[in-house]
């Protein structure tokens, strides 16, 4: 397909087989309801990954593309000193960011699921995060005993399934993929950190919510 025709549709380059229904809806801010649909693997560079229990690429905060390339395990160029402040582009010469209220969510340009994967697709904001991780006992489980949050292995990879209730063939596999602090890759195969939409401040921070095994959303 041309790059243009990926955005045309609510799936963008997204196979319907690769969409993950749980059953969740989440109220917008114009007051509607709308259903959550996931997709099935983390994100790379070039869409989804292959499998459900891959890594995928490591993003910084409203980056499209990612500075380390989990494929060839090499740093885009200019970016070798790793995911630090100093290599993040400034916004209008003066900040690290155009994002700078408590709430604020990326804009589609700054969006890494809508730049790549075209279509509605976007990073889940911390309402979508916190829809799903509230949901477990009620419409979903997390982990494989009734929701006691235990990370479980698929292909020798550890991480969260999180199974639709009554509905065991329907779930989402969060691979504990751990974070990167600068060069260094850290709780690789024991803690999932996954970036919400949604800016972050706090007295001494400024940050994003995600999601992780502990639900700090």
């Amino acid at each position: 397909s041309t790059s243009d025709e990926k955005w045309v549709g609510p799936r963008g380059i997204v196979d319907s087989s690769q969409e993950v229904d749980l059953g969740l809806t989440i109220t917008g801010s114009d007051n509607k309801k709308y259903k959550v649909i996931f997709a099935n693997a983390n994100l790379t560079k070039e869409g989804l990954a292959t499998n459900e229990y891959d890594y995928g690429d490591y993003f910084a905060w409203g980056a499209r593309e990612p500075w380390y390339s989990s494929a060839t395990r090499t740093w885009k160029d200019g970016k070798s000193d790793g995911y630090i402040q100093a290599n993040a582009p400034l916004y209008e010469g003066s900040s690290y960011t155009k994002y700078t209220n408590q709430y604020d969510v990326l804009e589609a340009a700054d969006d890494a699921a809508r730049w790549i994967l075209g279509g509605n697709w976007q990073i889940p904001t911390k309402e979508i995060w916190k829809a799903l991780y509230d949901a477990n006992k009620d419409k979903v489980y997390w982990g494989p005993n009734n929701g006691d949050k235990t990370l479980e292995t698929i292909s020798g990879i550890q991480g969260m399934k999180i199974t639709k209730k009554d509905y065991p063939n329907t779930y989402l596999f969060l691979p504990a993929a751990g974070y990167v602090n600068g060069t260094r890759f850290e709780d690789v195969g024991s803690i999932f950190y996954y970036w919400s939409g949604t800016a972050k401040y706090t007295e001494d921070a400024q940050n994003a919510y995600n999601l992780s095994n502990y639900g700090d959303v």
